[in-house]
């Protein structure tokens, strides 16, 4: 339910169904939300006694992903959804939304079939990682 509450609070027009928590980072709390329509998007707790500025880094963030789609324009729409974060502003008009309880969350649209790494297992995907990186 407050999770539910949290996604309302981002400017967008889907109904949230279902949550999954994604477990792999040690450092925030990340939940791949499902809606009605099938849409999906991350929604990240940031953890604030790591990061001091929550709200200056999400702004590093989504000036990242506008920079990285001007500089990857002569791409199609598709594959710019595919390498650049898309993140949802709340109905504030900031791209964070501050809970009563002091916690800090943002929001991005769900890059379908994407994977991480925690470890670099093998060189191929050193390779592959370093490639992206210098794009």
């Amino acid at each position: 339910e407050h999770l539910k509450f949290i996604f309302d609070q981002f400017d967008h027009t889907e109904v949230f169904k279902n949550f999954e928590e994604l477990a792999s980072g040690h450092i925030n709390d990340t939940y791949l939300v499902t809606t009605d329509s099938r849409k999906q998007f991350i929604l990240q707790r940031i953890n604030d006694g790591v990061f001091k500025d929550v709200p200056g880094l999400i702004a590093n963030k989504v000036s990242v992903s506008k920079h990285l789609l001007k500089k990857l324009k002569h791409l199609s729409e598709n594959e710019l959804k595919r390498r650049v974060l898309t993140f949802i502003g709340t109905r504030k008009g900031v791209f964070y939304y501050h809970d009563a309880a002091g916690n800090f969350w943002n929001m991005m649209v769900y890059i379908e079939g994407s994977l991480t790494f925690e470890t670099v297992n093998n060189e191929e995907i050193a390779y592959e990682g370093g490639k992206l990186f210098g794009e």
